[in-house]
Order: C-alpha cells, then structure tokens, then sequence
C-alpha cells in the first residue's frame, strides 16, 4: 500500500488542527511574534500543500465514476463560492473558529460571520468535495473526502472549544448573528446579518483567485479542469 498520500494528508492538517489547541497558539506567537507565526503558519501550509499535490499525482489511478459535463459545472460553483470564503476568512479576525488573525474574546464587526462564522473550515470542505465530484478515484476520493470531512466535521468541535473557552453566556453573545451552516443567519429576523467593504472585497478578491487557479490548474497539475465541457 502506498503510504505516501496518507502521510501527505495527515502533514498538511497537522499544521491547521494543531495551533488551536488552547494556548499553543498565544505561546507561538510569543516565541516567534505575529508575524513570526505567520511567516511560519503559511510556509509550512504551503510546503506540505505543494507535497500533498505531488502524493496525489504519483498515487496509482484506480477510476470508480466516470466524468459528466454537471459535474465539472457543479464543482466550479463550489471553489468559486470557496475561494471567496477563503479570501474572507484570510482577511477577517475569527475568534470563533480557525482563522490567523484572531482578536481576543469578541469577534470583529464583520458581515462574513453572518455568512458562516466558519469560512476556512466552509472553504475547504468545499473545495474537497468538488475534487471528490470531478476526480472519481481512490486517490482522490481518500485525499480530497479526508480533508472534506475534515474540514465540516472540525466545525461542531470547534464550537465546542470556544464555548468551553469563553463560557456559555458569552459564547450565546458572540456567536448571535453568526451561523454554522453556510447563509443560515439571513434567514433570521434578529439579528441581521449585513454586507461590509472587507466582504464585498472578498468577493471580488475570491473570483480574481478563481480565476488564477482555473488558469494554472493545466500548467501546474496537468490537467485542465474544463477539458470535459470544451
């Protein structure tokens, strides 16, 4: 068995799960400073990223759906709606869930948390579950469903942490106006969730990665993600 893709993954969350033990991060950030931690948070992410890519090319293709044109338009709705949250998630301070820059106990004024107060989380069970749609083999489906699953099944744990952390009563206060699941809080009269230049921003920064990412997707990883609808 090829224990490459396996290893591959478990590096690429290890850098995600681990800081949110409580306080190893504010230990972190101490010991190497924000910026520090950072620096050192998105380089490792991105070199066991990059490993992760090159575990999935080199594992043994085993097919067990084949590819139809729904698909492909199903799985781009996903990473464009992903790349948007991640983008938001990025550039929002989250106390409530993973995020690099969090801000103390309350959670800042932003119209993302009334999105989903989980948007890296959302972002990456997204983008696994589109790979998961498109691909159809065992590679990917043990890659991309692992980190899916991950990803959605990480928010109710996370939920728990903070309300552990922060207590009941402030966690009912902090968490009003937010939501879990994706656009769940528009739906409620009070309080309403509201538009802001930080999400509006996002958005249009989600769609330009998008792009970008639909541009290189051939040259980098050889494969041309609308070979099927072209």
């Amino acid at each position: 068995m090829n224990l490459e893709l396996p290893l591959a993954v478990i590096c690429f969350l290890a850098p995600h799960v681990v800081p949110s033990i409580p306080g190893l991060r504010p230990w972190l950030v101490g010991k190497l400073g924000r910026a520090g931690y950072v620096f050192a948070y998105t380089t490792l992410s991105a070199i066991t990223f990059v490993w992760l890519v090159l575990a999935l090319l080199r594992a043994p293709y085993t097919g067990l759906w084949a590819l139809s044109p729904w698909q492909v338009y199903v799985a781009l709705m996903l990473i464009a709606l992903a790349c948007s949250l991640l983008v938001a998630g990025l550039a929002t301070p989250n106390p409530l869930s993973l995020s690099v820059r969090a801000a103390g106990v309350d959670p800042p004024r932003a119209a993302i948390l009334g999105v989903t107060r989980h948007p890296l989380l959302w972002a990456l069970g997204l983008w696994g579950s589109s790979h998961v749609l498109v691909n159809g083999d065992v590679a990917s489906v043990m890659l991309f469903g692992i980190l899916a699953v991950f990803a959605l099944g990480y928010m109710p744990l996370m939920d728990r942490r903070v309300q552990k952390a922060v207590g009941m009563k402030d966690w009912q206060r902090l968490s009003a106006g937010t939501s879990n699941m994706l656009f769940t809080a528009y739906f409620r009269k009070s309080p309403r969730p509201f538009v802001d230049r930080t999400l509006v921003l996002s958005v249009v920064g989600g769609f330009a990665l998008f792009f970008l990412l639909l541009y290189l997707h051939g040259p980098v990883i050889g494969a041309n993600p609308l070979g099927a609808i072209l």
